[in-house]
């Protein structure tokens, strides 16, 4: 029995965003339908309703006589999408303050001990997921539906570049644990100022890291 469309579309979308995010789709790679809709057992309709949910999500692009292609993301795009994060990193950690419980702050302890001990075991391809995790459960603790929303939209255009600078083993990881630890004992401490300057100062560094990271490796 055939699939309904569009659980065929949730499925192609799913597997090329994932292709997308992890690198294994370069920027600039044409996604041609018919060998996209060989590869997952389907017809070229639901592949094209994929395409087009990728598009409104930023990780593809349509251009004249090529047609869709994994979108390349210039310096000037991750300095935006930066400035976009910090400021709602910022009004996540100021409403999560008037949440954060002993069990909030010990899950996110555990997120730093895990990037902790990938990173001493060198799986820094693996460090991506507990520090996105850290910070979107900051969001969810803060408990707006809205700020969830605008935060995934705008995880989801850099979780490419991220997870490939991760890989490059570049980045300074001591650091991000570091910040991360200023972050909680402010959050604990109900010191807001800490906690948003070791963000703010986090993030700076982070972009300057994915910055140079990233096109390093285009």
């Amino acid at each position: 029995m055939a699939l309904p469309v569009e659980n065929n579309t949730n499925k192609a979308l799913a597997y090329l965003r994932h292709q997308i995010v992890t690198g294994a789709l370069k920027p600039g790679e044409r996604l041609i339908e018919t060998e996209i809709a060989t590869q997952l057992g389907t017809s070229r309709s639901p592949v094209r309703e994929a395409i087009r949910a990728l598009e409104q999500e930023g990780l593809v692009v349509h251009e004249p006589h090529r047609g869709a292609i994994v979108r390349t993301i210039g310096r000037d795009d991750i300095i935006d999408i930066y400035e976009m994060r910090m400021a709602l990193d910022t009004l996540a950690l100021r409403q999560a303050s008037r949440q954060i419980t002993p069990a909030h702050l010990e899950q996110l302890e555990n997120y730093n001990n895990t990037m902790a001990q990938l990173a001493l075991e060198g799986h820094y391809d693996r460090l991506f997921e507990p520090d996105f995790n850290f910070h979107k459960y900051i969001v969810q603790i803060g408990g707006s539906p809205r700020l969830k929303r605008a935060y995934d939209s705008l995880m989801t255009e850099m979780q490419n570049v991220i997870s490939l600078s991760y890989s490059s083993q570049r980045l300074d990881v001591e650091m991000i644990l570091g910040e991360h630890n200023i972050i909680i004992r402010g959050l604990k401490q109900g010191d807001l100022a800490k906690a948003e300057a070791a963000d703010n100062y986090h993030l700076k560094l982070f972009c300057q890291a994915i910055v140079e990271s990233y096109f390093k490796q285009l």
